[in-house]
């Protein structure tokens, strides 16, 4: 039987760990996210979760520990916030390379300077070239149910999945949450298997130093070189769509709630979707990619959400599809709103309205082609995405 608790969104995601039974955690504390693993570590001592909570000096510590843990076949856990995150990130390429399913909570804060424990999501944008999966949450029983579904499109494609959600605004939130029974998450949630496993009856060496190109190993074998293993990591992330879209729809049939899978459980192509798509009312997974930043001018294409339908919106170029379809390095998948709540008014010409760019720092840095509209740092709204102006003045009529 499920049972309906008043729980923040870290108390929600806490006990998502819980029912997937992982067995390693590995944490360093920092605000907002420290009460995640503080109610793990609890569960840990009093013998309620058969885990392993491993305590270490830093962030970078805890991703190698997860990195580790995974590698020898177990299931693992760790959450963290703003430059806890930034500190993290040599490691999330190892993690994402080595094609380990590790999960990790991103209770989103803003990345200094100026200094602030409150919400932004920089943090987790600013990894979204690591190749990592990337989930954004609307409310705490979608946090509980993303952490959940995250471990099972990892473990399926074995990409990291990064769960994220607003510090403060979720994660000290308190809701009524829905927690399932712990036989049903299992009937969902299948048990991990891992692809690499070291035993001293099969020595290996495991992300030794290779080669762009393929070479045979000792024993003749033909091995794939740095590209070939790349590909396969992009080709994975690609091919995590339909994964995803699946996992949300067998959650549906099991617990009855679907964040993302659509009325029918099908999304459009791609290759399909118009210069302006509208953003549906209902929740959805959006299908969204991030450019290379060595392809100069190009944008990158992020779902763009206001407090009102009518400014729903998310641009696709024809110069940003081409090069993202054809350069894009990672993938993120986002499900949730996420836009500034304050707009500024919409002073702008209607040929350079509904500008959209990857984030407001990237204004001035970006090198674009003069006939790229370009607006001023001070219209720039307060926000972590990516809306300039959105089609709707300060009254909500629609332009």
């Amino acid at each position: 039987m499920s049972d309906v608790q008043i729980l923040t969104g870290n108390q929600a995601a806490a006990h998502a760990v819980k029912l997937c039974k992982v067995q390693v955690i590995s944490a360093y504390p920092i605000t907002p996210s420290t009460p995640v693993t503080e109610a793990i570590s609890q569960w840990v001592e009093r013998g309620e979760l058969k885990a392993e909570y491993i305590r270490v000096e830093s962030e970078h510590s805890v991703m190698t520990v997860c990195i580790s843990a995974s590698t020898v076949g177990a299931r693992v856990f760790t959450s963290t916030s703003s430059h806890g995150l930034l500190y993290m990130h040599e490691q999330l390429h190892w993690a994402a390379g080595s094609r380990l399913p590790i999960v990790l909570a991103c209770v989103n804060r803003g990345v200094g300077a100026p200094w602030s424990i409150f919400n932004d999501q920089q943090d987790s944008i600013a990894q979204r070239d690591t190749g990592w999966i990337q989930i954004y949450c609307r409310d705490n029983q979608e946090i509980l149910d993303s952490v959940i579904q995250a471990y099972r499109i990892a473990e399926e494609v074995y990409c990291p999945v990064m769960v994220c959600y607003d510090g403060f605004v979720l994660s000290h939130t308190m809701m009524p949450v829905d927690i399932p029974d712990a036989d049903q998450v299992c009937r969902f949630l299948p048990p991990y298997k891992p692809h690499t496993i070291l035993s001293p009856e099969d020595p290996r060496n495991i992300n030794p130093v290779i080669f762009p190109w393929q070479r045979r190993d000792a024993e003749g074998v033909l091995r794939d070189g740095y590209m070939d293993l790349r590909w396969k990591l992009q080709h994975a992330l690609e091919g995590s769509r339909d994964v995803i879209v699946e996992t949300c729809r067998a959650y549906a049939e099991e617990f009855g709630r679907d964040h993302g899978s659509g009325p029918t459980g099908q999304t459009t192509p791609r290759s399909s979707l118009p210069a302006w798509v509208p953003w549906p009312p209902r929740r959805r997974w959006q299908w969204t990619s991030c450019a290379n930043r060595a392809s100069g001018p190009v944008l990158s294409a992020f779902a763009c959400t206001g407090p009102s339908p009518a400014g729903r919106f998310a641009r696709r170029s024809e110069r940003s599809r081409q090069s993202l379809f054809s350069r894009r390095t990672s993938v993120t998948v986002t499900r949730g709103r996420y836009a500034p709540t304050s707009r500024p008014p919409c002073t702008e010409p209607a040929s350079r309205r509904r500008c959209i760019i990857s984030s407001p720092a990237s204004a001035g840095a970006t090198s674009r082609p003069a006939s790229w509209p370009r607006l001023s740092a001070p219209r720039l709204p307060p926000s972590h995405l990516v809306k300039l102006c959105d089609g709707v003045d300060n009254a909500g009529k629609t332009l």
